[in-house]
């Protein structure tokens, strides 16, 4: 019986580990394409938005990260940085993408 209850125990755990695992991952999302080319308002929405804030003026866990606070920033180191933030797992066309989003809208 105790047996049981162990195997119950860590198969929960398992289950729960790879939900959350894979809730806190950049997926692969069909919203963030438009007529198959990539939707970099979308993409940040899915990624960025959560910390960095819906209009990109920052939150308590981020920082504002509006078009005025980037210019020091090209498009290519940007996309590079964002690729590599905070373990995201964008692929470069997705961090390239926001980069050119943030440093143009």
């Amino acid at each position: 019986m105790r047996s049981k209850i162990i195997l119950f125990v860590i198969t929960g755990l398992i289950v729960v580990s790879t939900l959350a695992f894979t809730a806190c991952t950049a997926q692969a999302d069909p919203t963030d394409t438009v007529a198959g080319q990539l939707d970099p308002k979308q993409v940040f929405a899915a990624n960025c938005a959560s910390c960095h804030g819906a209009h990109r003026l920052g939150t308590p866990d981020a920082p504002n990260i509006m078009k005025e606070v980037l210019v020091s920033y090209t498009d290519t180191s940007l996309a590079s940085f964002i690729k590599g933030h905070n373990g995201q797992l964008l692929t470069a066309s997705q961090a390239a993408a926001i980069a050119t989003y943030l440093k143009t809208k």
